[in-house]
């Protein structure tokens, strides 16, 4: 007697979507896993990643509600971290996996733009320092400081 079941073609996972997919240590993200085909059935897809320790919580599973392709997206939150590294965020299902890259740089890292390509003239430079607070309630607050130093013929000059 043949199996009915056999034939059968089974969802796979197809691509892991972080957003934001680069965040400050001790915050959080947004993760969910778009498989190759709809479910008929609610479906539960396992999540893992390389670097555990670098993750506060961490959901095992993601659910794909019956009609949908898409899991329902879950929350990853990190620890702070001392300098910037690259865990990666696994989704599997029926023997497939999908992965996606997460940059999570430390707290109060500068950002420092590049220079102006102009000729002649006074030379500007630009760092931006971005600082991450995150309070029980669940509450973040994000702040910038701001330094612009402009270099010429006269001197330098420097502003906040």
């Amino acid at each position: 007697m043949d199996n009915p079941h056999s034939d059968a073609v089974h969802p796979l996972p197809d691509d892991v979507a972080l957003n934001p997919n680069t965040i400050i240590g001790g915050s959080s993200t947004s993760c969910s896993v778009a498989l190759n085909e709809t479910v008929v059935a609610d479906t539960q897809v396992h999540l893992s990643t390389d670097r555990p320790n670098l993750f506060s919580t961490f959901p095992p599973t993601a659910t794909v509600l019956a009609g949908n392709s898409d899991t329902t997206p879950v929350t990853v939150t990190t620890k702070a971290v001392s300098q910037s590294v690259t865990p990666t965020i696994f989704g599997t299902l029926n023997g497939g996996t999908a992965s996606a890259s997460l940059t999570i740089n430390p707290a109060g890292q500068p950002h420092q733009a590049p220079p102006p390509t102009q000729e002649g003239g006074p030379t500007v430079t630009h760092e931006a320092t971005l600082t991450e607070e995150m309070y029980d309630d669940g509450t973040v607050i994000i702040s910038q400081t701001d330094t612009v130093i402009v270099t010429g013929d006269e001197g330098e000059t420097a502003g906040s």
